[in-house]
This record gives structure tokens, C-alpha cells and sequence, in this order.
């Protein structure tokens, strides 16, 4: 069953900002369900911020407005990897 929650992180920015919304998608990846996370943020800097914090130990695609931005990954070596497909 796939989980879905949602997340608000905006910070200080300047009212004009747009705020747009972002989604994380984890797969059945043997390290947990899969499931989406939905977010809004002012830019994309910001949404990799979240996308971190949220998947700490699994790999996730970034989405934001049904367009699939990257995927994120954590290496052995403890970085992220961040790579548009």
C-alpha cells in the first residue's frame, strides 16, 4: 500500500515568491515501502533540503508540477548523489 504525507517547509523569503509543490516517491526498494511525500517549497535549493531530511537511508525521485526533476541517492561514502535522468 503505498503511504502518502505532506510536509511544509517555506523559511524567509520574500512574499512575491511563488511557493510550488514538490513530491518525493520512494519505491519498494527492500529498505521500506513505497510511498510519497509531498511538499511545497520556494525553489528547488529548498526541496533538496527536505528530500535529504526525508530520505535519510533510501534513494527517491524528485517531482515537482508532474515533471520528474532528479533522483537522489545516498553512496557508501555517506554523500548524496543527485543525478537527472
Amino acid at each position: 500500500m503505498l503511504q502518502k504525507s505532506r510536509l511544509s517547509l517555506f523559511g524567509e523569503r520574500p512574499l512575491s515568491t511563488s511557493i510550488r509543490t514538490y513530491r518525493l516517491k520512494f519505491m519498494d526498494d527492500g529498505k521500506g515501502l513505497p510511498k510519497e511525500v509531498e511538499f511545497e517549497a520556494h525553489d528547488a535549493a529548498t526541496a533538496l533540503m527536505i528530500a535529504h531530511k526525508e530520505a535519510s537511508d533510501r534513494s527517491a525521485e524528485v517531482w515537482c508540477d508532474g515533471r520528474k526533476l532528479c533522483t537522489i541517492k545516498r553512496s557508501a561514502e555517506d554523500f548524496w548523489e543527485i543525478r537527472s535522468d
